[in-house]
């Protein structure tokens, strides 16, 4: 099962405490309390993975060591998603020489988000598929796969903030200023 997380809180609203329903706090993932959490992931060195570009080219999330790099789980289905993308294309632009890499990670195939990504110029990769995707995604802590899901990680390669739902642009610049 897999959505975006306002449809998610909405449909676990009744599982969920007030203060886990409350606007996400750094370093916090909601969950539902009737589950065993998973492992804290802040500080702990992130996960390796590949997946495939849109152009069908494996991509091994090493690629990026040394950089700050910034994953966003996504969906063009997804509106809080779309939203945030204009405001990452244009973090890109402005901090990329500086050494941000934003990476999407999309749950769909390629032909699904091909035009989008030539429509808003993205200016970074995005990586794709559907089950693989979703292991990605929990192993990042996204147990529930909702989406947007963003995942900051140092020049460590340690992971150094998690947001299950929209993250607003000055709170991404804020972070990415933190770490660059």
């Amino acid at each position: 099962m897999v959505m975006c997380v306002a449809a998610f809180l909405a449909t676990n609203a009744a599982s969920l405490s007030a203060a886990e329903s409350a606007p996400y706090q750094e370093a916090a993932v909601v969950e539902n309390p009737y589950v065993k959490p998973v492992k804290p992931l802040i500080g702990a060195i992130r996960p390796n993975f590949s997946l495939p570009d849109v152009n069908g080219v494996m991509r091994e999330v090493s690629e990026w060591d040394g950089k700050v790099l910034i994953l966003n789980f996504w969906a063009t289905w997804c509106m809080p998603c779309l939203k945030e993308i204009p405001e990452f294309i244009q973090l890109q632009e402005k901090y990329g020489e500086q050494g941000l890499q934003f990476v999407g990670i999309a749950l769909q195939e390629a032909d699904e988000i091909k035009p989008y990504m030539k429509k808003t110029a993205m200016n970074y990769p995005s990586l794709l598929g559907i089950d693989k995707v979703k292991e990605v995604a929990r192993l990042f802590g996204n147990r529930f796969v909702v989406l947007p899901y963003t995942v900051v990680i140092d020049r460590d390669s340690k992971i150094y903030f998690i947001r299950s739902g929209p993250i607003k642009y000055e709170e991404t610049e804020a972070l990415i200023k933190s770490i660059l």
